[in-house]
C-alpha cells in the first residue's frame, strides 16, 4: 500500500508539473513556460522572484552558463545568467538562481528587489516577520518564460565565486594572524582619521567561528559605538555567550540591512546608521557577517567621502578575500594577485551600481569620486550640515 501511494503521488507530481510547464524546442531554441509562485521564499526573504519549477526539472533543459531572455508576465523582459548563486553575476546584473536540489528557482536582478520593482510585492509593514510581502495581483496564474539564447560556457564571475570557499576552524589559517582571521583592522585609507574607523567580521555570530576573536581585538582597541549591519537587536541577544561579550556593553546600532544595495531597506538602514555614528563618539565599528559586502560598501563610501581614491578603497576591500579565501584540502591556499585585483574590482562595480541607481554619475576613471560621494549622500537623506559632522568625526579621534 505505501509502494502505491508512493506511485501515485510520483504520478501526480508530474501530472501537476506537466499542467503548470512547458517545453519547446526549435531550431536548437529551448523555452520553458511556468506560473509565478505568490508564496515563494525569495520573495518574502529578498523581494525577488520564484518560478514553479524545481531546479532538476529546470535543468533538464537548460544549462549553467546558459543566457535566457526571461519574459515576466509579459510585463518586463530582461537576459539573465543561469547560475547557482545571486552573486554569480555583478550588482544590477540579472540571474536566475538555480540550487540543485530545491524544490523552485529564483530569478531578478542581483541586489535589487525585483519583485518590488515589477510591483508584485511590497515592503512588509509586520516587521518581526518577513520583509517583503506579495501584492493582491500576484497569483497564480501569472506566467514567465525562460528562452535559451546561447551557452558562454562559465562565465569569469562564476569561475571567481568558486574560490570563495572558506572554513571555520583556526588552523585552517596558519598563514593568518589573529586580526587577519577575524577579518578586523582599521580602516587607514588617505583622509580617514587614524584608528577612528574599525572593520571586521561579526563579534557575536558564533556561526562563524571568529566571534570570540573578534571581540577580544574591538575590547582591546576600545570600540565605542557599533555599526551592526546584520542582526535586529532581538535576533543578536540570542547568539549563544551574547550577554557576556565586550561587544553587547557599547552602544550599537542594529541595522539588520540585506544585500540589495539599491533597495530602501539597505539606503534607510544606511542612513540611520550614520546618524548614529554622527550622535556618538568613536571609535567606531562597522560589520555585518564575513564583513565582506555590505560592510565593504558602507566602508568604501566613508572611504570615499574622506577623500580616498578608487585604488586605495580597492585594496582595501580586497583584504578581506585574502582574509578568508580559498580554503582547499582543510588548509588556506594563498590568493594569485591577479584573481586579488579581480575580487577587489567588485567594490568599484558595486560603487558605481549604488550610485547610479541615485542618479549620481561617476566619471569612467572616478575622478569625481568623493564629490559624487557627498552627492550620493544627499540623495539618501543626509543633509550638508549632517556630512560635514560625519566627516568631522572620521577625521579625528574625539574619544
Amino acid at each position: 500500500m505505501k509502494k502505491y501511494l508512493l506511485a501515485v503521488s510520483f504520478v501526480l507530481a508530474l501530472f501537476l508539473w506537466a499542467c503548470s510547464n512547458s517545453l519547446t524546442s526549435e531550431d536548437g531554441n529551448r523555452t520553458l513556460e511556468t506560473t509565478i509562485m505568490r508564496y515563494g521564499p525569495d520573495l518574502y526573504s529578498r523581494g525577488e522572484l520564484n518560478a514553479a519549477v524545481s531546479a532538476d526539472s529546470f535543468l533538464s533543459i537548460f544549462e549553467y552558463g546558459d543566457i535566457v531572455t526571461v519574459i515576466v508576465a509579459k510585463k518586463d523582459t530582461f537576459d539573465a545568467l543561469v547560475g547557482g548563486v545571486w552573486n554569480d553575476v555583478f550588482s544590477g546584473e540579472y540571474v536566475v538562481v538555480v540550487e540543485e536540489g530545491r524544490s523552485c528557482i529564483s530569478f531578478g536582478m542581483s541586489a535589487g528587489v525585483t519583485a518590488v520593482d515589477l510591483g508584485f510585492a511590497k515592503y512588509s509593514k509586520d516587521k518581526s516577520g518577513h520583509l517583503f510581502e506579495p501584492n493582491e495581483d500576484l497569483n497564480s496564474s501569472l506566467k514567465v518564460e525562460f528562452i535559451k539564447k546561447r551557452n558562454d560556457g562559465f562565465p569569469k564571475t562564476m569561475i571567481m565565486r568558486g574560490l570563495e570557499a572558506w572554513g571555520y576552524e583556526r588552523e585552517m589559517f596558519p598563514i593568518l594572524s589573529e586580526a587577519e582571521y577575524a577579518n578586523f583592522r582599521d580602516v587607514s585609507t588617505p583622509g580617514m582619521g587614524a584608528y577612528v574607523l574599525y572593520r571586521s567580521s561579526s563579534p557575536i555570530d558564533p556561526s562563524l567561528g571568529r566571534n570570540e576573536v573578534s571581540d577580544f581585538l574591538i575590547s582591546k582597541v576600545g570600540i565605542a559605538t557599533i555599526l551592526n549591519l546584520t542582526d535586529t537587536e532581538e535576533r543578536a541577544r540570542e547568539y549563544e555567550g551574547y550577554k557576556d561579550t565586550y561587544y553587547s556593553k557599547q552602544k550599537i546600532a542594529f541595522l539588520d540591512m540585506f544585500t540589495a544595495f539599491a533597495s530602501p531597506l539597505f539606503k534607510d538602514g544606511f542612513v540611520k546608521g550614520l546618524r548614529f555614528m554622527i550622535e556618538n563618539e568613536g571609535p567606531y565599528l562597522v560589520h555585518c557577517t564575513l564583513g565582506k559586502d555590505r560592510t565593504g560598501l558602507v566602508i568604501a563610501v566613508l572611504e570615499a567621502l574622506m577623500g580616498a581614491d578608487i585604488e586605495d578603497i580597492k585594496k582595501d576591500y580586497g583584504k578581506s578575500y585574502t582574509n578568508f579565501f580559498v580554503v582547499m584540502d582543510g588548509v588556506q591556499q594563498p590568493l594569485p594577485e591577479d584573481d586579488i585585483a579581480w575580487f577587489s574590482d567588485l567594490i568599484a562595480k558595486n560603487i558605481r551600481f549604488v550610485y547610479e541607481s541615485e542618479g549620481v554619475a561617476l566619471d569612467e576613471s572616478f575622478d569625481n569620486l568623493t564629490s559624487a560621494t557627498e552627492k550620493y549622500l544627499q540623495r539618501l537623506g543626509l543633509s550638508k550640515s549632517e556630512i560635514e559632522a560625519l566627516k568631522e568625526r572620521l577625521k579625528y579621534p574625539n574619544y
